[in-house]
């Protein structure tokens, strides 16, 4: 395939660009068609491998956890590959991340006399997907984005709109209990073959006189559907002033149906306050987004302790309540890392899960590579790293499912493909350009 024909296909990094040399100031290597489609089409299977292997378990064979483990390695397995083969210079920071991350799950393996590889695998997606993100750097994200966010919609309204179809094609009962080994009892529903969470007893968050389940969409569970609808939400802000008319009309729309039918209560507040952030963060200093995660953690231990709210109940201040008394009660070997494998019942709090897996010396280190990894030198840089901080502050405070590949993986392409962009428009440029341009020598990218 020509190069032109994958200018066709994925365009040029924004509708905007006609200076030629932009898009050959990159190897050779990373304007290749083969690399567009591969670098693509592993994202796209790291988000919808859930659903393929779904419909394979119901259809054509059985399958177990071990399916799901070789799965998730292949798709990691040949980003490594692109990665090796495509090595470039904006790949060094996010390298030496992944050594660190390798290096404390080893020594802790050795410490605790006891190496569990999904200690692991949690945190190097981080780095593995920022990596491969700087692949797609020449070509239009947008539209890569476009075509995922039209699959995940077109699956929600089968969903919706025939929940019987929905359960008896991917059969997520028997997939949850073939690969995960859940208990078929836990499906307390046993009306349609839906994840255990799609139907409660309670009434719905969100527009409770719809007669609607949660809904999840090629995810299959409904908490890592609303994990997307606010990470997309980020996509649609960092991108909308190089969106068309007719993206932004469709991103709105269809992403506010997602909202609804994740009736997601930490979905809701998250996405809400990413989308007041669009007109806030551009605002802040420089880099205060590393006092995201801290800042908040103290307002939530505040918030609890303040109101008294028991540690008990599935509502959030009760989620709250409960991930800032595990907090609490980490012990001193637990906050080194050292009884990792009190993680199990750390399961409802995501800090206390992260930091009992990777010793608040991993933790601190990661936040500071997120943190402070992107230089903030364009308008969407500025306001995507902020939003980035912000939910993971705030997911951590309830679950650790930020750290799925089938959600997790976009955001860090995203945040890999923004670390390498080069040429963003005038008008992305920061609020104050010349301040952002006296911190980085006079050279803002």
């Amino acid at each position: 395939m020509s190069a032109r024909a994958v200018q066709a296909s994925f365009g040029p990094v924004h509708p905007q660009a006609s200076d030629r040399r932009q898009v050959l100031s990159f190897p050779r290597q990373a304007r290749s068609s083969a690399t567009a489609w591969l670098v693509g089409g592993t994202l796209f299977l790291a988000v919808m491998y859930n659903p393929i292997l779904a419909l394979i378990n119901a259809h054509v064979l059985g399958l177990s956890r071990s399916h799901v483990v070789l799965t998730e390695m292949m798709i990691v397995g040949a980003a490594l590959a692109l990665i090796a083969f495509q090595a470039k210079r904006a790949m060094l920071r996010w390298i030496a991340l992944l050594v660190l991350v390798v290096g404390i799950g080893l020594l802790l393996g050795v410490a605790n006399r006891s190496f569990d590889v999904k200690f692991v695998r949690d945190v190097l997606l981080i780095p593995i997907f920022i990596m491969l993100g700087t692949l797609f750097a020449p070509f239009n994200i947008v539209r890569l984005m476009v075509l995922i966010h039209a699959i995940v919609f077109a699956v929600l309204i089968l969903e919706g709109a025939a929940p019987g179809t929905f359960g008896k094609i991917f059969n997520i009962i028997l997939y949850y209990v073939n690969t995960r080994n859940f208990a078929e009892t836990a499906f307390w529903n046993p009306e349609f073959a839906l994840f255990v969470s799609a139907t409660r007893p309670i009434e719905r968050f969100m527009m409770g006189f719809l007669d609607l389940h949660r809904l999840s969409s090629v995810f299959l569970e409904p908490v890592s559907l609303g994990n997307y609808v606010v990470i997309i939400t980020i996509v649609i802000a960092t991108f909308w002033r190089e969106l068309s008319f007719g993206q932004k009309v469709f991103f709105v729309l269809t992403s506010a149906a997602i909202l609804v039918g994740s009736d997601g209560r930490l979905a809701l507040v998250t996405s809400a306050l990413v989308v007041a952030g669009y007109f806030i963060f551009p605002r802040l200093p420089l880099y205060s987004n590393v006092l995201f995660l801290p800042l908040i953690l103290l307002a939530a231990a505040l918030w609890v302790g303040l109101l008294q709210i028991p540690a008990a109940g599935d509502d959030f201040p009760g989620r709250v309540a409960i991930s800032m008394d595990f907090l609490g009660g980490l012990s001193l070997s637990e906050v080194l890392g050292l009884s990792q494998y009190m993680s199990v019942f750390y399961a409802d709090s995501g800090i206390a899960y992260f930091v009992a897996t990777q010793s608040i010396v991993g933790v601190a280190a990661i936040w500071l590579f997120v943190a402070l990894g992107m230089h903030q030198t364009s308008r969407a840089r500025i306001y995507f790293v902020n939003a980035v901080c912000l939910y993971i502050s705030l997911n951590l405070i309830v679950s650790y499912s930020l750290f799925s590949i089938k959600t997790g993986a976009i955001l860090w392409f995203v945040y890999g493909y923004l670390h390498a962009r080069t040429d963003f428009p005038r008008r992305l440029r920061p609020v104050h350009a010349g301040q952002r341009e006296k911190l980085q020598g006079g050279v803002a990218t």
